[in-house]
């Protein structure tokens, strides 16, 4: 999904080599270390561009390098502690140009690259549901972030027009947090706390889902012979899993290039 915000934008030619700054928070993800890698082989082919990417834990520090002069565009994976739409909002109409990756950014005027989590929820529903699954749930191993929010909203709303239930299974994750840990932790919190009562269960990430398996694994749950589970994101870790995660796969490598 691209979202059109300030328009089109001309970099001045004069220069031999143009700066671009793929930002990132100053806590690791895979999401960071694929998007690194793709937008790596985006760019291998144009020698004008260099990539330069680097980590923040303040928005205001970013922004300060990203307009000072070393830079003709900025890629942006933000986290939702910051104050992202202010700082936005404040720029002069003249800034260096900005695109947020990974979530859309609504009422300022940007641009945003990000999976269409509407119709990847509906898909995992989708999924679990044509397998014959009644009782479902979804489990939040992400920070609620707006794609995030939408993924689950999506999922939720499919199984409610199907006219079955579905559980929202919260890990309360925070920025720089291990969803794999959370994910594992929170599932085991809700098998110790009753019995098993949903067949088919969409996470909303694969890392989450790692921790999701141990869990099952823990409480003799087999999968998917008890449970059926899906993730998010198309890892190539997921392929090892056992067994095997389904899952809704992004392709990282048209969202670089977007």
């Amino acid at each position: 999904v691209r979202e059109v915000g300030r328009g089109t934008f001309i970099a001045d030619r004069s220069k031999r080599e143009r700066g671009v700054l793929l930002a990132f928070s100053d806590w690791e993800t895979n999401l960071h270390d694929m998007l690194g890698a793709c937008m790596d082989a985006a760019l291998a082919d144009d020698a004008s561009l260099r990539l330069v990417k680097r980590r923040y834990s303040r928005v205001d520090h970013l922004f300060a390098d990203l307009d000072g002069g070393d830079f003709d565009v900025g890629l942006l994976i933000p986290v939702s502690t910051w104050p992202l739409v202010d700082h936005v909002a404040g720029r002069s109409a003249g800034a260096v140009p900005l695109v947020v990756l990974d979530q859309p950014l609504r009422g300022v005027p940007v641009d945003c690259v990000h999976p269409d989590g509407e119709r990847g929820g509906m898909l995992a529903a989708e999924h679990l549901l044509s397998l014959g699954h009644k009782r479902v749930a979804v489990l939040i191993s992400e920070p609620k972030v707006p794609s995030i929010e939408n993924r689950v909203d999506s999922f939720l709303s499919y199984c409610d027009v199907r006219g079955v239930g579905a559980e929202v299974i919260d890990c309360e994750m925070a920025p720089g947090e291990s969803n794999m840990v959370k994910g594992y932790e929170t599932l085991c919190r809700r098998l110790s706390e009753r019995e098993l009562d949903f067949t088919g269960l969409f996470v909303v990430s694969d890392r989450g889902a790692l921790g999701v398996f141990k869990a099952l694994r823990d409480h003799q749950v087999e999968v998917p012979k008890q449970l059926g589970v899906i993730g998010f994101d198309g890892l190539p870790e997921s392929a090892f899993f056992h067994p095997e995660l389904s899952t809704v796969a992004v392709d990282y490598q048209r969202y670089a290039e977007l």
